[in-house]
């Protein structure tokens, strides 16, 4: 060591000295003493302060929780409403698809009345052609009239 850090040394334990020889045997066993109470009341500090971030932490985490929370609800809300108004739309689809084959069932009874009628107006004209109804030699040759 340089002699200039030797003597810097040499004046701070002077003045410790000069210190602890004015507070006598009594400050002397007195501050050997408040060590362990200055190192308890510091963690408690470092702890209380601690406690203070973490709460401001923990805040701040409920707050950001919150506001995703209630995003996530608009969210969920906005898909339940438009997978209802699908729904809606599908459960009306069907409703109109019974009401189309209701109409065409109707269709059909009617139709049904207009075929049975054609089918036995045409085997009766297939009958008469057969029997030669429409020529009148043949119905000479039967016996009935021209």
């Amino acid at each position: 060591m340089d002699p200039a850090t030797l003597t810097k040394i040499t004046a701070a334990l002077t003045a410790i000295a000069k210190i602890v020889e004015a507070l006598g045997p009594g400050g002397v066993i007195a501050l050997a003493l408040a060590g362990p109470v200055v190192v308890v009341v510091a963690v408690l500090i470092l702890a209380h302060l601690n406690n203070k971030r973490m709460a401001r932490s923990f805040d701040e985490y409920r707050i950001d929780a919150d506001r995703r929370f209630e995003a996530y609800r608009d969210q969920t809300s906005e898909t339940l409403e438009s997978y209802g108004a699908v729904q809606r739309e599908t459960a009306q689809y069907y409703r109109d698809n019974v009401e189309l084959v209701r109409s065409v069932e109707s269709l059909a009874r009617g139709f049904q009345d207009v075929v049975v009628t054609n089918t036995r107006t045409l085997e009766r004209l297939c009958n008469d052609v057969e029997h030669h109804v429409f020529c009148p030699v043949a119905r000479e040759s039967k016996g009935l009239p021209r």
